[in-house]
Protein backbone atom coordinates (compact mmCIF):
# COMPACT_ATOMS: atom_id res chain seq x y z
CA UNK A 1 0.00 0.00 0.00
CA UNK A 2 3.28 2.42 0.27
CA UNK A 3 4.50 1.83 -2.61
CA UNK A 4 1.67 2.52 -4.37
CA UNK A 5 0.37 5.37 -2.61
CA UNK A 6 4.08 6.87 -3.60
CA UNK A 7 4.15 6.01 -6.95
CA UNK A 8 0.20 6.65 -7.49
CA UNK A 9 0.94 10.70 -5.86
CA UNK A 10 3.62 10.94 -8.34
CA UNK A 11 1.69 9.97 -11.37
CA UNK A 12 -1.63 12.14 -9.86
CA UNK A 13 0.99 15.08 -10.67
CA UNK A 14 2.93 14.23 -13.29
CA UNK A 15 1.43 11.67 -15.72
CA UNK A 16 0.71 14.97 -18.41
CA UNK A 17 4.30 15.13 -18.75
CA UNK A 18 4.86 11.87 -20.55
CA UNK A 19 8.19 11.53 -22.75
CA UNK A 20 8.71 9.30 -25.97
CA UNK A 21 11.06 6.09 -24.58
CA UNK A 22 13.77 6.30 -27.06
CA UNK A 23 14.62 2.25 -27.25
CA UNK A 24 17.51 2.42 -29.72
CA UNK A 25 17.94 1.20 -33.14
CA UNK A 26 16.72 -2.28 -33.80
CA UNK A 27 15.69 -2.98 -30.32
CA UNK A 28 12.38 -5.54 -29.87
CA UNK A 29 11.42 -5.68 -26.57
CA UNK A 30 8.31 -3.49 -27.67
CA UNK A 31 7.00 -2.51 -31.10
CA UNK A 32 8.20 1.41 -29.90
CA UNK A 33 8.24 1.27 -33.94
CA UNK A 34 4.67 0.92 -34.05
CA UNK A 35 3.36 2.01 -30.30
CA UNK A 36 5.50 4.26 -28.70
CA UNK A 37 6.19 3.68 -25.09
CA UNK A 38 6.31 6.60 -22.74
CA UNK A 39 7.96 7.21 -19.36
CA UNK A 40 7.32 9.51 -16.36
CA UNK A 41 10.93 9.62 -14.95
CA UNK A 42 12.13 9.92 -11.29
CA UNK A 43 15.40 11.10 -12.35
CA UNK A 44 13.20 14.16 -14.61
CA UNK A 45 14.42 16.85 -12.44
CA UNK A 46 11.53 19.35 -14.00
CA UNK A 47 8.98 16.74 -12.83
CA UNK A 48 7.14 17.64 -9.29
CA UNK A 49 8.07 15.08 -6.54
CA UNK A 50 11.08 13.62 -9.09
CA UNK A 51 15.21 12.81 -7.63
CA UNK A 52 16.43 11.29 -4.77
CA UNK A 53 13.98 10.75 -2.02
CA UNK A 54 11.18 10.15 -4.27
CA UNK A 55 13.95 7.13 -5.38
CA UNK A 56 14.96 6.06 -1.87
CA UNK A 57 11.53 5.88 -0.62
CA UNK A 58 10.22 3.36 -2.96
CA UNK A 59 13.35 1.57 -2.62
CA UNK A 60 13.45 1.33 0.94
CA UNK A 61 9.54 0.14 1.11
CA UNK A 62 10.38 -2.52 -1.62
CA UNK A 63 13.32 -3.59 -0.83
CA UNK A 64 12.16 -5.06 2.83
CA UNK A 65 9.20 -7.00 0.90
CA UNK A 66 11.30 -8.58 -1.67
CA UNK A 67 14.28 -9.81 1.31
CA UNK A 68 11.31 -11.44 2.84
CA UNK A 69 9.98 -13.02 -0.59
CA UNK A 70 13.33 -14.44 -1.66
CA UNK A 71 15.31 -14.82 1.29
CA UNK A 72 18.59 -12.56 0.11
CA UNK A 73 19.92 -9.18 0.78
CA UNK A 74 19.51 -7.24 -1.98
CA UNK A 75 20.84 -3.69 -3.03
CA UNK A 76 18.74 -1.66 -5.53
CA UNK A 77 20.04 -1.57 -9.06
CA UNK A 78 17.84 -0.03 -11.55
CA UNK A 79 14.31 2.21 -11.29
CA UNK A 80 13.98 4.71 -14.61
CA UNK A 81 10.16 5.50 -13.71
CA UNK A 82 6.67 5.03 -14.46
CA UNK A 83 6.82 3.35 -17.91
CA UNK A 84 3.23 3.68 -20.23
CA UNK A 85 2.30 1.69 -22.60
CA UNK A 86 -0.27 2.64 -25.40
CA UNK A 87 -3.23 1.30 -27.59
CA UNK A 88 -1.38 -2.06 -29.78
CA UNK A 89 1.54 -1.84 -27.51
CA UNK A 90 3.40 -5.63 -26.61
CA UNK A 91 6.19 -6.67 -25.17
CA UNK A 92 8.08 -9.93 -26.22
CA UNK A 93 9.02 -12.58 -24.19
CA UNK A 94 12.72 -11.62 -22.84
CA UNK A 95 14.67 -11.97 -19.25
CA UNK A 96 16.16 -8.63 -17.93
CA UNK A 97 19.80 -7.85 -18.58
CA UNK A 98 22.03 -7.98 -15.48
CA UNK A 99 22.54 -7.13 -12.70
CA UNK A 100 17.81 -6.72 -13.30
CA UNK A 101 17.74 -9.99 -11.00
CA UNK A 102 14.84 -9.78 -8.50
CA UNK A 103 12.19 -6.95 -9.20
CA UNK A 104 9.11 -5.53 -8.81
CA UNK A 105 6.07 -4.45 -10.84
CA UNK A 106 3.65 -2.34 -9.78
CA UNK A 107 0.53 -1.27 -11.94
CA UNK A 108 0.01 2.23 -10.88
CA UNK A 109 -3.37 3.72 -13.34
CA UNK A 110 -4.83 1.64 -16.47
CA UNK A 111 -7.62 2.70 -19.03
CA UNK A 112 -8.13 -0.65 -20.89
CA UNK A 113 -10.69 -2.41 -22.78
CA UNK A 114 -9.75 -5.39 -21.64
CA UNK A 115 -7.41 -7.18 -19.20
CA UNK A 116 -3.58 -7.19 -20.47
CA UNK A 117 -2.36 -10.33 -18.65
CA UNK A 118 1.87 -10.77 -18.64
CA UNK A 119 3.03 -14.02 -19.55
CA UNK A 120 6.05 -15.85 -17.24
CA UNK A 121 7.16 -18.41 -17.25
CA UNK A 122 8.28 -20.58 -14.04
CA UNK A 123 11.04 -22.78 -12.95
CA UNK A 124 8.99 -25.73 -13.22
CA UNK A 125 8.79 -24.81 -17.26
CA UNK A 126 5.26 -23.64 -17.49
CA UNK A 127 3.41 -20.34 -18.78
CA UNK A 128 1.29 -18.74 -16.50
CA UNK A 129 -0.81 -15.04 -17.24
CA UNK A 130 -0.95 -13.23 -14.70
CA UNK A 131 -3.36 -10.27 -14.50
CA UNK A 132 -2.47 -6.84 -12.41
CA UNK A 133 -5.18 -4.17 -11.80
CA UNK A 134 -4.10 -0.74 -10.04
CA UNK A 135 -2.52 -1.25 -6.89
CA UNK A 136 -1.72 -5.03 -7.51
CA UNK A 137 2.05 -5.98 -7.28
CA UNK A 138 4.56 -9.10 -8.72
CA UNK A 139 7.69 -10.13 -7.57
CA UNK A 140 9.66 -12.10 -9.61
CA UNK A 141 13.01 -13.10 -10.90
CA UNK A 142 13.55 -11.14 -13.51
CA UNK A 143 16.72 -11.97 -15.32
CA UNK A 144 16.02 -15.91 -14.79
CA UNK A 145 12.27 -16.10 -15.65
CA UNK A 146 11.02 -15.32 -19.43
CA UNK A 147 7.87 -12.89 -18.90
CA UNK A 148 6.40 -10.48 -21.69
CA UNK A 149 2.83 -9.45 -22.95
CA UNK A 150 2.69 -10.87 -26.10
CA UNK A 151 -0.97 -9.83 -27.20
CA UNK A 152 -1.51 -6.03 -28.12
CA UNK A 153 -2.91 -4.58 -25.31
CA UNK A 154 -6.86 -3.00 -26.40
CA UNK A 155 -6.87 0.46 -23.96
CA UNK A 156 -5.56 3.57 -23.78
CA UNK A 157 -2.74 3.11 -21.53
CA UNK A 158 -1.00 0.94 -19.08
CA UNK A 159 1.26 2.65 -16.41
CA UNK A 160 3.88 0.49 -14.79
CA UNK A 161 6.87 1.01 -12.48
CA UNK A 162 9.43 -1.57 -12.55
CA UNK A 163 12.11 -1.52 -9.18
CA UNK A 164 15.20 -3.75 -9.75
CA UNK A 165 17.30 -5.28 -7.09
CA UNK A 166 20.51 -7.68 -6.88
CA UNK A 167 21.68 -10.23 -4.70
CA UNK A 168 24.64 -9.03 -2.11
CA UNK A 169 25.43 -13.02 -1.20
CA UNK A 170 24.10 -12.90 1.87
CA UNK A 171 21.27 -15.78 2.68
CA UNK A 172 18.75 -14.39 5.24
CA UNK A 173 18.31 -18.24 6.70
CA UNK A 174 21.76 -19.39 6.28
CA UNK A 175 20.99 -22.58 8.18
CA UNK A 176 19.78 -23.78 4.64
CA UNK A 177 22.41 -22.44 2.78
CA UNK A 178 25.46 -24.43 5.06
CA UNK A 179 25.87 -27.41 2.09
CA UNK A 180 26.44 -24.96 -0.53
CA UNK A 181 28.57 -22.95 1.45
CA UNK A 182 30.75 -25.73 1.98
CA UNK A 183 30.87 -26.84 -1.97
CA UNK A 184 31.90 -23.13 -2.69
CA UNK A 185 34.83 -23.30 -0.65
CA UNK A 186 35.48 -26.33 -1.36
CA UNK A 187 36.09 -25.17 -5.05
CA UNK A 188 37.29 -21.88 -3.87
CA UNK A 189 40.38 -23.50 -2.01
CA UNK A 190 40.91 -25.39 -5.52
CA UNK A 191 40.83 -22.17 -7.28
CA UNK A 192 43.13 -20.95 -4.71
CA UNK A 193 40.73 -17.93 -3.47
CA UNK A 194 40.34 -17.91 0.16
CA UNK A 195 38.61 -15.16 2.37
CA UNK A 196 36.13 -13.20 2.19
CA UNK A 197 35.66 -13.66 -1.55
CA UNK A 198 36.06 -17.92 -1.12
CA UNK A 199 31.83 -17.77 -2.13
CA UNK A 200 31.89 -15.57 -5.20
CA UNK A 201 35.50 -16.07 -6.79
CA UNK A 202 35.30 -13.05 -8.37
CA UNK A 203 31.75 -13.11 -9.32
CA UNK A 204 28.44 -12.13 -8.34
CA UNK A 205 26.43 -14.49 -6.33
CA UNK A 206 23.76 -14.46 -9.20
CA UNK A 207 26.55 -15.85 -12.24
CA UNK A 208 27.34 -19.24 -12.26
CA UNK A 209 30.77 -20.62 -12.26
CA UNK A 210 32.27 -21.80 -15.57
CA UNK A 211 29.19 -20.90 -17.85
CA UNK A 212 29.14 -18.49 -20.90
CA UNK A 213 28.33 -15.83 -19.00
CA UNK A 214 30.93 -15.65 -16.71
CA UNK A 215 33.56 -15.10 -19.09
CA UNK A 216 31.21 -12.95 -20.96
CA UNK A 217 30.84 -10.98 -17.74
CA UNK A 218 34.34 -11.08 -16.95
CA UNK A 219 35.26 -9.22 -19.86
CA UNK A 220 32.24 -6.25 -18.83
CA UNK A 221 34.12 -6.30 -15.25
CA UNK A 222 37.57 -6.78 -15.69
CA UNK A 223 38.27 -4.88 -12.18
CA UNK A 224 36.17 -7.81 -10.74
CA UNK A 225 32.96 -8.03 -8.15
CA UNK A 226 33.10 -6.47 -4.69
CA UNK A 227 30.84 -7.32 -2.23
CA UNK A 228 28.32 -4.68 -1.40
CA UNK A 229 27.95 -4.11 2.15
CA UNK A 230 24.38 -4.29 3.68
CA UNK A 231 23.75 -0.81 5.36
CA UNK A 232 21.00 -0.62 8.08
CA UNK A 233 19.52 2.68 6.81
CA UNK A 234 18.62 3.12 3.76
CA UNK A 235 18.42 6.66 3.69
CA UNK A 236 21.96 7.12 5.50
CA UNK A 237 23.81 10.12 4.00
CA UNK A 238 27.57 9.23 3.06
CA UNK A 239 29.65 12.38 1.21
CA UNK A 240 29.14 10.81 -2.17
CA UNK A 241 25.57 11.02 -1.53
CA UNK A 242 26.20 14.84 -0.46
CA UNK A 243 28.20 14.92 -3.45
CA UNK A 244 25.92 13.61 -5.83
CA UNK A 245 22.66 16.04 -4.22
CA UNK A 246 25.00 19.02 -4.75
CA UNK A 247 25.78 18.23 -8.27
CA UNK A 248 22.27 17.81 -9.29
CA UNK A 249 21.23 21.05 -7.42
CA UNK A 250 24.76 22.92 -8.88
CA UNK A 251 25.72 23.48 -5.58
CA UNK A 252 29.39 24.32 -6.47
CA UNK A 253 30.44 25.67 -3.12
CA UNK A 254 29.52 21.85 -1.19
CA UNK A 255 31.09 20.02 -3.97
CA UNK A 256 34.24 22.27 -3.34
CA UNK A 257 34.41 21.72 0.14
CA UNK A 258 33.85 17.74 0.10
CA UNK A 259 36.73 17.57 -2.29
CA UNK A 260 38.96 19.88 -0.03
CA UNK A 261 37.82 17.98 3.22
CA UNK A 262 38.84 14.54 1.15
CA UNK A 263 42.06 15.82 0.57
CA UNK A 264 42.94 17.27 4.12
CA UNK A 265 42.10 13.87 5.59
CA UNK A 266 44.88 12.39 2.82
CA UNK A 267 41.54 10.36 1.39
CA UNK A 268 40.96 9.62 -2.54
CA UNK A 269 39.40 12.86 -4.14
CA UNK A 270 38.98 10.09 -7.21
CA UNK A 271 36.87 7.31 -5.01
CA UNK A 272 35.02 10.37 -3.86
CA UNK A 273 34.17 12.34 -7.25
CA UNK A 274 33.75 8.78 -8.87
CA UNK A 275 31.37 7.57 -6.30
CA UNK A 276 27.87 5.94 -7.42
CA UNK A 277 24.46 6.29 -6.31
CA UNK A 278 22.30 2.95 -6.05
CA UNK A 279 21.64 3.56 -9.83
CA UNK A 280 25.45 3.97 -10.67
CA UNK A 281 25.05 7.52 -11.49
CA UNK A 282 27.84 9.46 -10.42
CA UNK A 283 27.97 13.32 -9.48
CA UNK A 284 29.10 14.20 -13.31
CA UNK A 285 26.07 12.33 -14.53
CA UNK A 286 23.68 14.51 -12.34
CA UNK A 287 25.25 17.43 -12.93
CA UNK A 288 25.15 17.39 -16.63
CA UNK A 289 21.74 16.21 -16.64
CA UNK A 290 20.42 19.08 -14.56
CA UNK A 291 22.17 21.00 -17.08
CA UNK A 292 25.41 22.41 -14.61
CA UNK A 293 28.29 23.56 -16.46
CA UNK A 294 30.21 24.83 -13.46
CA UNK A 295 29.61 21.41 -11.98
CA UNK A 296 30.77 19.34 -14.48
CA UNK A 297 33.77 21.62 -15.24
CA UNK A 298 34.57 21.17 -11.33
CA UNK A 299 34.14 17.58 -11.49
CA UNK A 300 36.09 17.07 -14.83
CA UNK A 301 38.99 19.40 -13.84
CA UNK A 302 39.31 16.98 -10.38
CA UNK A 303 39.46 13.97 -12.82
CA UNK A 304 36.17 13.02 -13.51
CA UNK A 305 35.98 10.69 -16.23
CA UNK A 306 33.49 12.10 -19.28
CA UNK A 307 32.78 8.96 -20.55
CA UNK A 308 31.69 6.68 -17.74
CA UNK A 309 28.28 5.33 -18.09
CA UNK A 310 25.58 5.09 -15.74
CA UNK A 311 23.96 1.37 -14.31
CA UNK A 312 26.58 -0.83 -13.64
CA UNK A 313 28.61 0.37 -17.20
CA UNK A 314 25.45 -0.38 -19.38
CA UNK A 315 23.64 2.63 -19.49
CA UNK A 316 24.48 6.71 -20.66
CA UNK A 317 26.99 8.97 -20.61
CA UNK A 318 27.10 12.76 -19.13
CA UNK A 319 26.39 13.84 -22.73
CA UNK A 320 24.02 11.48 -23.90
CA UNK A 321 21.94 12.51 -20.72
CA UNK A 322 22.42 16.10 -21.03
CA UNK A 323 21.50 15.93 -24.81
CA UNK A 324 18.55 14.31 -24.56
CA UNK A 325 17.42 16.62 -21.68
CA UNK A 326 19.14 20.04 -23.01
CA UNK A 327 19.27 19.71 -26.72
CA UNK A 328 22.23 20.19 -28.71
CA UNK A 329 22.71 23.81 -28.16
CA UNK A 330 22.78 23.84 -24.41
CA UNK A 331 26.37 24.59 -23.04
CA UNK A 332 26.85 21.92 -20.61
CA UNK A 333 26.18 19.73 -23.97
CA UNK A 334 28.65 22.07 -26.28
CA UNK A 335 31.50 21.71 -23.26
CA UNK A 336 31.34 18.13 -23.06
CA UNK A 337 31.81 18.20 -27.09
CA UNK A 338 34.63 20.08 -26.87
CA UNK A 339 36.30 17.69 -24.70
CA UNK A 340 35.89 14.93 -27.02
CA UNK A 341 32.99 13.20 -24.74
CA UNK A 342 30.70 10.40 -26.17
CA UNK A 343 27.08 10.18 -26.92
CA UNK A 344 26.05 6.46 -25.52
CA UNK A 345 22.29 5.56 -24.22
CA UNK A 346 21.72 3.02 -22.65
CA UNK A 347 21.56 -0.81 -23.37
CA UNK A 348 17.63 -1.33 -22.84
Amino acid sequence: QEIFKITKTFWGKNNLNQKVENWGVGNTYTNNWKSPTYMVSVDDSGLRGSGNELKQSLYAATQDILEDWSGEELSPTSMYGIRVYKEGSVLLPHVDRLPLVISAMLNVAQDVDEDWPLEIYNHDGYAYNITLHPGDMLLFESHSAIHGRPFPLKGRYYAMIFIHFEPIGHALDHSSNIQDLNEQYKQASQDRVGGQSANVGGLPPYIQRESPEEQHWREQHPEGWKKIRASSSHNRQTEGSVVHHAASKGDIKTIDKAIKSAERASQEKKELINARDDQGWQPLHEGAANGHKEVVDLLVSNGANINTRTHGGRGATALHLAQKKHGKHHSVVKYLKSLGALDIGPEL
